[in-house]
């Protein structure tokens, strides 16, 4: 047989499907919702709100990773047109949404419990929404295509539309993950009304979220904005300015932090910090000098109690 006759043959053998890398994308991002779900995090997650009754941990886990597939599918096929980017994208959050879909058909088929004590009826009714299984099935699929396509489109946005977008989704999460010490933060009667509007007992509500989701995104475009504007200004007067904000904001949080934040949340910096400069003394004596030394532990401990 003759190379030419042997090269059509290899040249075919090497031809993969445009949609394979979508097709393993989503396999890959579905496989970690599937693995998240059946090794309990995601149920233990679940339990902690983000935005009360609106969206829990587990949830916005389940929404990352539907918006990182197609982020994933931006970031690997840049070089192609956005409309194919984005079917891409569609097809491998559909992939991701399927295999969750498989799980949850699978869990209300089989008694998988006995295998995996996380697949429980509980885990069943937050993946689905609780709704019926010939709704939850075709509800997963398109939410994950859709969030396939959402995540493409973030990614290839200008970074002026997708930073501040990000920031106010993160600064969402921080607040409300962290609702309980920022509710003791806010213990005061100034701002009384305010910890009113953001927090309920149970968590940050819906109309907290939104406020804070439009404060960060504004304060994300003016930042963006004031650099923008001081580019034109000599590196030498951008560098001074830059470290004088800083100090001034760092003098400021530590005038005002031991204030608002009260006696609890001092107390517990406080051992961050003895923690930090024992962590910094085994770092200079067994780390970068080598030293097997712990006598350091005995100044640490004078000073701690003097």
């Amino acid at each position: 047989m003759t190379a030419d006759a042997i090269s059509p043959r290899i040249g075919r053998k090497r031809t993969q499907s445009p949609f394979h890398g979508a097709i393993i994308t989503g396999i890959v991002f579905g496989v970690i919702a599937v693995y998240l779900a059946m090794v309990g995090i995601l149920p233990m997650i679940h339990e902690r709100a983000i935005i009360v009754d609106v969206l829990s941990m587990a949830h916005g886990s389940l929404l990352a990773i539907g918006l990182g597939a197609g982020a994933y599918i931006a970031r690997r096929e840049r070089d192609r047109p956005i409309g194919a980017i984005v079917l891409h994208g569609l097809l491998s959050g559909a992939i991701a949404g399927a295999l969750v879909a498989v799980l949850v058909v699978a869990m209300n088929s089989i008694d998988l419990r006995s295998i995996f004590i996380a697949l429980s009826p509980a885990t069943s009714d937050m993946l689905t929404l609780e709704l019926d299984l010939q709704l939850a099935v075709p509800m997963l699929v398109a939410a994950g295509a859709v969030l396939g396509a959402v995540g493409v489109l973030l990614a290839v946005s200008p970074a002026g539309v997708r930073k501040p977008v990000l920031v106010g989704c993160m600064a969402v999460v921080f607040f409300g993950v962290f609702q309980e010490l920022l509710q003791i933060m806010m213990q005061f009667d100034a701002i009384a009304p305010a910890r009113e509007f953001l927090y309920t007992y149970d968590g940050l509500t819906p109309e907290g979220a939104a406020a804070i989701f439009v404060l960060a995104t504004g304060a994300s475009v003016l930042s963006t904005r004031r650099r923008a504007g001081a580019a034109g200004a000599p590196s030498w007067l951008q560098s001074r300015n830059g470290q004088l904000a800083k100090a001034a904001i760092a003098i400021v949080v530590l005038i005002l932090l031991p204030v608002l934040a009260g006696s609890y949340i001092g107390q517990v910096l406080m051992l961050v910090g003895l923690y930090i400069l024992m962590g910094m003394g085994l770092n200079l004596e067994v780390g970068l000098a080598g030293l097997l030394d712990l006598g350091f532990v005995a100044f640490f401990a004078v000073g701690a109690y003097t």
